[in-house]
């Protein structure tokens, strides 16, 4: 998904699959103990596709990637 989104008109599905690959690759043991936090990327992509979006023209997106950024920087410091 992360290399894919925007070869199908979704570079946002891009942007967070990218989230997801860096917060798992960075340290996979703290990833598998925030599962909660996995699902929210997972949901996410699925509400992009569900509801249409595609790219981070809207400030709610930028919100919830803002979100997801700062919860996996939590995540990794402990």
């Amino acid at each position: 998904i992360k290399g894919q989104g925007a070869t199908y008109g979704y570079p946002l599905l891009t942007t967070v699959g990218d989230l997801l690959h860096g917060f798992i690759q960075r340290n996979p043991e703290v990833a598998g103990k925030h599962i909660n936090l996995l699902d929210a990327h997972v949901d996410f992509m699925a509400l992009v596709l569900a509801q249409g979006v595609h790219d981070e023209g809207d400030q709610r997106v930028r919100n919830i990637l803002s979100g997801l950024r700062n919860a996996a920087k939590k995540a990794h410091a402990g």
